[in-house]
């Protein structure tokens, strides 16, 4: 029956699902494509059904999934549209990353520290 799923309309251009903001400014989810920088967060979504979010998506870079170690690009990229947010305490840019499975690591991009996933120094 017509109406009743989600995702009316046509192609590929529809989120998933509605994806909160991950952060407190202004801003929203577009297109990596579409993305106007080079970092910011991002959406991803594996063809082995998982997804995720991440404070450290680069536009060109790609990002290995957890469940089964293929590499993807981010679908969406977060565009910030207001002033620079300040630092929080809280803030996602200081949680563990996992630099193993960081396209942007391994080339030398990245400039996160050089710290597992579950927030262990390597050097």
């Amino acid at each position: 029956k017509k109406g009743k799923g989600k995702g009316k309309g046509k192609g590929g251009g529809k989120m998933p699902h509605m994806l909160e903001p991950p952060v407190d400014s202004l801003g929203e989810w577009v297109p990596r494509e579409s993305f106007k920088g080079s970092k910011s967060f991002g959406y991803f979504m594996c063809d082995c059904g998982r997804a995720w979010t991440t404070a450290h998506a680069w536009k060109d870079y790609r990002q290995g999934c957890q469940g089964c170690e293929r590499m993807s690009h981010a679908v969406y990229m977060w565009e910030n549209h207001g002033p620079p947010r300040e630092k929080r305490d809280d803030d996602p840019e200081d949680k563990p990353h996992d630099t193993d499975r960081c396209e942007a690591c391994r080339l030398g991009k990245c400039k996160r520290p050089n710290t597992d996933y579950y927030g262990g120094f390597r050097g």
